[in-house]
């Protein structure tokens, strides 16, 4: 009789990048995907529990609640935005000298305690619903002072404690201090194993399915070559986007996670098409896929939509619209007049590729060479492997929107 082959689902550690995993779960869900085995490090070790109590709409909520202040118990006076155009933001709607002061203040207090975080998952997790789903689960922790991983099940962790082990796993050092557990200290399990494939291996996981988030931590590349060998399958999720400071939790950017993780499964899966961005399945034949998830982008485009052709090129169109009154000026204070004819390749050498890529923007190199593909003499050397070698995603840009018709 054969054996019922079992599927993981293993999460990867990453503090507010965590909400990814929530929306790679809900394409799990869409697809039919049945979970055997749910194991994490560190948010992922949360994000688990919340999947094994099989509440989609609790853990959509609890992400979209969370704010940097629960978590972490740090006053720091914060500036706003709006008042200078000139603050940078990081992309979770902080500004990124706001957020660099709020990890120093951590850092120096000692780290943040675990009181905000226990005070969330006593809120939203449910032990006994755990304890009783059968889908195994499982997280890692590392123990102090000598740094022993353990992997962890929970059927293996006294009841009452399952949340202090979740605290455990998460207790991100230095931004969180070590969180104590019957008189031993333990940190995040992100210091010995930051996306826990063992956990799988170890319930003889046939299928696994991995999230990474691209965190700090130790990438067990061994553990995923054994996985190679005694898994039948492994598929790994992660996001080609920035995700933002692992120490900033805004529901802002907390919900463009959830849609980029939901549409990064779906790719994964061949449900849609694309690498940075998302289109119907087979709306672009190989090569052309390419060129339009290259000028999209190029262009910044918005990742959490899908794009059929018409959108697309409507999007493409309004941005090279806009970039062109901003690509005069550039030009004329970039200090390339040899750039600035009508035909700027024609007497290009070869070498100035890589000064043309210092020199200007990648939006207005793309523009340029679009203009010059769609002569009927467009020069050469722009078939040139010094130009591929220095401009690969601008030329890919610019034969999309040239066959496009955007230029």
């Amino acid at each position: 009789m054969a054996k019922n082959k079992k599927t993981a689902l293993v999460l990867g550690g990453g503090g507010s990048r965590g909400a990814y995993e929530i929306g790679v779960w809900q394409a799990l869900r869409e697809l039919g995907i049945k979970l055997d085995i749910v194991c994490g490090t560190s948010v992922g070790s949360i994000n688990g529990a919340v999947i094994v109590q099989d509440e989609f709409d609790l853990a959509v909520k609890l992400w979209h609640e969370l704010e940097t202040e629960m978590i972490f118990d740090v006053d720091i006076p914060k500036q706003s935005a709006k008042k200078s155009p000139s603050v940078s933001l990081d992309i979770a709607g902080m500004p990124l000298e706001e957020a660099r002061a709020y990890t120093r203040e951590i850092i120096k207090n000692g780290g943040a305690s675990s009181n905000g975080l226990a005070s969330i998952l006593n809120k939203y997790l449910d032990e006994d619903a755990i304890r009783r789903s059968p889908i195994e689960y499982g997280l890692t922790t590392v123990e102090l002072p000598n740094l022993k991983p353990h992997y962890i099940y929970k059927e293996e962790i006294p009841h009452g404690k399952l949340i202090d082990y979740i605290i455990a796993s998460s207790s991100f050092a230095p931004a969180v201090q070590p969180h104590e557990i019957d008189g031993v200290e333990y940190i995040d399990g992100g210091f010995a194993d930051v996306v826990p494939i063992e956990l799988a291996l170890n319930k003889g996981a046939d299928n696994i399915i991995a999230v990474n988030l691209h965190a700090v931590g130790v990438m067990r590349k061994d553990k995923f070559k054994k996985a190679e060998i005694e898994a039948d399958k492994i598929t790994t999720i992660s996001c080609p986007h920035e995700m933002g400071s692992v120490l900033v939790f805004n529901k802002d950017n907390a919900r463009r996670l959830m849609r980029l993780g939901y549409l990064d499964a779906m790719k994964t899966f061949n449900i849609f098409s694309g690498n940075f961005y998302t289109f119907p399945h087979k709306t672009f034949d190989k090569k052309t896929l390419l060129g339009a998830d290259a000028a999209a982008k190029l262009f910044d485009l918005d990742p959490t939509l899908i794009y059929t052709r018409e959108t697309l090129n409507a999007a493409l169109a309004e941005k090279i619209k806009e970039h062109r009154s901003i690509m005069k000026r550039e030009l004329l204070k970039s200090d390339t007049k040899q750039f600035n004819g009508s035909r700027p390749f024609k007497l290009f050498a070869v070498e100035t590729f890589e000064l043309l890529s210092k020199k200007l923007s990648r939006k207005t190199i793309a523009i340029m060479i679009a203009d010059e593909l769609k002569k009927e003499d467009s020069m050469p050397v722009l078939s040139s492997r010094a130009a591929h070698r220095f401009l690969a995603e601008e030329l890919s840009s610019a034969r999309y929107i040239t066959a496009s018709g955007l230029v």
